[in-house]
């Protein structure tokens, strides 16, 4: 993606773009609220440098996050419902979460 599409995403323009990325300008509410919406950024996480650090999603693992969070709710539930029971079956289910 290119740093104006980035910037564009996110409300900015390219020049603003840049001096946050450069540490020149501190990113305003309204920015950290698109870095949220568009990239499922844990504002949380980035206001205090407390990241978890996580495997990268292989292209399988992307695209059933992508669907998943492409899917109507009800289909969501189907897809959390669906999965924890072959993980039970696999006897590898994790806690559930939200």
């Amino acid at each position: 993606m290119s740093m104006d599409a980035f910037a564009a995403q996110l409300g900015v323009s390219q020049p603003t773009q840049s001096r946050i990325e450069r540490a020149k300008r501190l990113p305003d509410a309204l920015y950290l609220r698109a870095l949220h919406e568009h990239f499922s950024v844990d504002i949380n996480d980035l206001l205090s440098g407390a990241f978890e650090s996580a495997a990268p999603l292989d292209p399988g693992e992307q695209t059933l996050l992508d669907n998943y969070r492409h899917s109507a709710p009800a289909d969501q539930a189907a897809l959390k419902a669906a999965s924890g029971a072959r993980a039970a079956a696999a006897g590898t289910k994790r806690a559930k979460a939200g």
